[in-house]
């Protein structure tokens, strides 16, 4: 297949087979511009552009010729190639073949496209069965700009275009590659931006040079991946889990949005951008790879608010399984005085539907239930924005918490976004009164709503919340389930040899060492009681045995019969007399037993 095109490409390179194997199918694609970004790589050392120039239109002429030929035959046998595409038939049936054939296993990931909507998007897929927690590949940034340096609104584009042009010339038309920014609120507001720079720069700075500016700077912004850096994240403070810089990648940058991700980018290197892409669970070969563009607080949203945000910023809408399905973060208690389970629904809300008893309700018939639900999400908000902003009143705070989790019980269900919310604030709130029990409660409700939702996809910041309810809670088994839930996630997450994850096995070998001890303090106490309950039985046992060799002995002493109480007093008493008093403590005691119960017998007697 692809004889003469090969042929002229081998005039400049020499190409494997595998690599024919795999670029053939397509290069039918039937559009220059797309033959020319597949095989600019093989071409990359080949610096005369008329020669570059000269093969790419050979090759596309000798690719219609090839097609044609084959249109033809097909018409001699009588194939109707108006209903059937010849090209997009062919790609697909080798695209196949090679995914069959495990072809793919030569390229660990591919750019491929799907559809979204009416437009083609590319995409990143798997080229290879991935394991849970495996590293994908690892990729240096095109373009890397860090967050210190972006601080500024007019200084940070600047720096980005500076960066830019200190880039060769294949990776400036690598990074030019990248679509920009779509209509959106974020495009907007970035135009405004750069009109508002123009005007200040325009003395000083080329309009030619202000556009290229707007330029990579709406592409970086569309495409760019931000990078969060968990090796602070010891210092228990939020703002360690920051953006610590921006990249455009040139492949990382192509994998999609989903709100339910398959893959996890996590930072190697802070100072040059170098990233690992690792598997969140296993994947197929030919699978799209997902992450989210949204950051953790819209990860328990409802899904009107998380494509508000994705239209916002990114000018598209999701459409994964978590936002085509019911609305988890938005479920009620259903009405039904029997049931009190989640009632859910889809946007635009209008119908609702209970998951245990499957009552049916529109929106008129719960209308109360929806503005109560309303006021408590209001009140929520309310003392979310008070706690960040340290306005709170600790006299008044922790009863306004807790009555909106009360009254949260009958209104909202167990998904609902208020909640992680509620239990998020409450959390903190009892952590930093030092009512350490308390506030463990509260993530362990937090992250289980999560995992409601989720399921078990591994995260970093559940795992380091874990982390600290396992520092927190006093119980031995839900400290050994919490810190080993929060290991499994961060090397899932991070890797074994991540800062966090050695924390988490440090805290994990300080618990099993308190638990082996307190086991062996157990152990020991258990022997000393033991020993205890032994000693007097032994005791009592030898005591028997020596009155019984006195009494045989007293028998033949005194010869009287100890048959009975009566005679053993007596003979008693005669041994007494006779050895002057020295018989042992032991049966002395004996005796005078005997002689309490015989006068009790002649009490009882006489009355």
């Amino acid at each position: 297949m692809l004889g003469q095109t090969w042929a002229i490409i081998e005039e400049l390179v020499k190409v494997d087979e595998e690599t024919k194997a795999f670029l053939s199918p397509f290069l039918f694609e039937g559009k220059i511009e797309s033959q020319r970004e597949l095989l600019k790589p093989l071409f990359r050392q080949i610096r005369d552009e008329a020669v570059l120039e000269d093969v790419y239109n050979r090759i596309f002429v000798s690719i219609l010729d090839e097609t044609k030929q084959r249109v033809e035959i097909q018409q001699k046998h009588d194939v109707d190639i108006s209903k059937t595409n010849l090209i997009e038939t062919n790609s697909a049936k080798h695209e196949t073949a090679f995914v069959k054939m495990n072809d793919w296993k030569v390229f660990k990931v591919r750019i491929g496209s799907k559809m979204a909507g009416k437009k083609h998007v590319k995409t990143l897929l798997s080229g290879q069965l991935v394991k849970q927690g495996q590293v994908l590949f690892l990729e240096r940034p095109l373009l890397y700009l860090p967050n210190s340096t972006e601080a500024s609104p007019i200084i940070g584009p600047l720096r980005l275009h500076q960066i830019f042009m200190g880039l060769n010339k294949a990776r400036k038309e690598m990074v030019k590659f990248f679509p920009t920014l779509p209509n959106c609120k974020r495009k907007k507001q970035i135009q405004e931006m750069m009109l508002d720079t123009k005007k200040r720069l325009a003395k000083r700075v080329p309009p030619l040079i202000l556009d290229e500016i707007e330029e990579i700077l709406l592409l970086f912004d569309h495409k760019a991946i931000e990078l969060i850096n968990f090796q602070n994240s010891l210092t228990e403070n939020e703002e360690d889990y920051s953006c610590c810089g921006k990249g455009l990648y040139r492949l990382s940058s192509w994998i999609n949005h989903s709100c339910v991700p398959n893959v996890y980018i996590n930072v190697v290197n802070q100072e040059d951008g170098l990233i690992e892409i690792r598997a969140l669970r296993d994947i197929e070969i030919g699978e799209e790879l997902v992450i989210s563009w949204l950051t953790f607080e819209f990860a328990m949203e409802t899904i009107h608010n998380r494509n508000k945000q994705l239209i916002e910023r990114f000018g598209m809408v999701c459409r994964c399984d978590l936002c085509r399905n019911s609305d988890k973060c938005r479920s009620l208690v259903c009405p039904v005085e029997d049931c009190r389970s989640d009632l859910l629904s889809q946007p635009p809300y209008k119908k609702w539907q209970c998951v245990k008893c499957e009552t049916k309700f529109k929106h008129a018939d719960i209308v109360v239930l929806i503005q109560r639900e309303n006021e408590l999400s209001l009140c929520t908000k309310g003392l979310n924005i008070t706690l960040k902003e340290g306005k709170i009143k600790k006299s008044t705070f922790e009863k306004e918490i807790t009555e909106a989790l009360h009254r949260s019980i009958t209104i909202l269900g167990s998904t609902h976004y208020a909640r992680p919310i509620l239990h998020s604030m409450a959390g903190e709130w009892f952590k930093c009164e030092g009512k350490i029990y308390q506030s463990a409660m509260h993530f362990m409700e937090y992250v289980q709503i999560y995992e409601h939702i989720y399921g078990h996809i591994p995260n970093p910041r559940i795992a380091l919340m874990m982390q600290a309810i396992a520092e927190q809670v006093g119980d031995r088994e839900h400290k050994l389930h919490f810190i080993r839930s929060s290991i499994w996630g961060l090397v899932n997450c991070l890797g074994e040899n991540h800062v966090c994850t050695a924390k988490a096995l440090e805290i994990l070998n300080q618990i099993e060492e308190k638990i082996d001890n307190t086991q062996t303090e157990e152990k020991i106490e258990k022997k000393k009681k033991a020993a205890h309950v032994v000693e007097p039985k032994k005791e009592a046992k030898t005591e028997i045995m020596e009155t019984k060799q006195l009494e045989t002995t007293i028998e033949n002493e005194t010869n009287i019969s100890i048959s009975n109480e009566a005679g053993k007093c007596e003979a008693l008493e005669t041994l007494l007399t006779n050895d002057g008093g020295n018989i042992p403590s032991h049966l002395a005691n004996v005796l005078q037993n005997l002689e309490k119960k015989q006068n009790n017998d002649d009490v009882e007697s006489s009355i």
